[in-house]
């Protein structure tokens, strides 16, 4: 049986009839600690977060600090279409909540610059990090009146404060190239991020969304009757036989991206749940 970590999206569907043109792009941090000021009259999509245990045999990677309990109102988990990123965000940091993260041990063969940390292979910790799940309405493909469909996109967990006294971003974030051609689209990043080193030694793995209309589009949002996403990041990497590979990196004083500190095997998934508005 496998690990899995699971998010889960679940937004006021009359809102997703604003999706429209791109106003800017912004560094995607700043952008979900500023965007309620700057967008100028624009309305960002409220979304709520929950990551829940699954059915495997494993430890989950990542799980809430409170079992089943959304994570919601604590700090910008919106979806960004006022900047045109269409990214899902969760800024953790300041907040009374935490996730619990556990790193396995790294990936043979994945250490090709420094690492691995102190706390991989070791218990769950807590932290405070930002979440962002990037282009969840695929550039506008997603709108109130989209039949359920099925795409792939990314993720980046970014400011990950780990016991060791470090921050780190952990990127679950393929190359361009290496979407699976022929299966389903893959959502492009509107916002990339720029590590040379960011998929190495082995392309990380693609997250699957699944896009789940409300049940009656027509009609005005209610806590039964609202879009969600199901963002399943429990894809394969067949070139080691492991499922949903991440790449960490260590962070620098001033926070930008140090060290490639290996990558790892953290899977996550989320079953569809009725979350009321936040």
């Amino acid at each position: 049986m496998r690990n899995r970590f699971v998010v889960s999206l679940a937004c006021l569907l009359v809102a997703l009839i604003a999706v429209t043109k791109p106003l800017g792009v912004k560094p995607a941090y700043s952008k979900a600690l500023n965007s309620a000021a700057a967008n100028h009259g624009c309305a960002d999509i409220p979304i709520s977060f929950t990551f829940v245990a699954t059915t495997t045999v494993a430890t989950a990677a990542i799980s809430n600090d409170i079992a089943e309990k959304p994570y919601q109102g604590l700090g910008n988990e919106v979806i960004h279409i006022c900047s045109g990123t269409n990214d899902a965000t969760m800024v953790l940091a300041h907040s009374t909540r935490s996730v619990s993260i556990q790193f396995p041990e790294p990936i043979p063969g994945s250490i090709i610059v420094a690492g691995p940390p102190s706390f991989a292979g070791g218990p769950a910790f807590q932290s405070q990090p930002f979440f962002n799940v990037r282009n969840v309405l695929n550039s506008g493909k997603i709108t109130a009146t989209s039949p359920a469909t099925d795409f792939y996109t990314r993720m980046v967990v970014n400011y990950l404060d780990a016991p060791d006294g470090h921050s780190y971003g952990l990127r679950y974030h393929p190359d361009d190239s290496a979407c699976p051609l022929g299966i389903l689209p893959c959502a492009p990043d509107l916002d990339a991020p720029t590590i040379a080193d960011m998929n190495q030694p082995v392309e990380t793995s693609w997250l699957l969304v699944h896009f789940m209309p409300a049940p009656n589009p027509s009609q005005p949002w209610s806590p039964s009757n609202a879009a969600k996403w199901l963002v399943d990041g429990e894809q394969l990497d067949t070139a080691s036989g492991l499922y949903q590979r991440g790449t960490l990196h260590i962070k620098t004083k001033s926070g930008g991206d140090g060290a490639h500190q290996g990558q790892y095997a953290m899977p996550f998934e989320i079953p569809p749940s009725r979350l009321g508005p936040i």
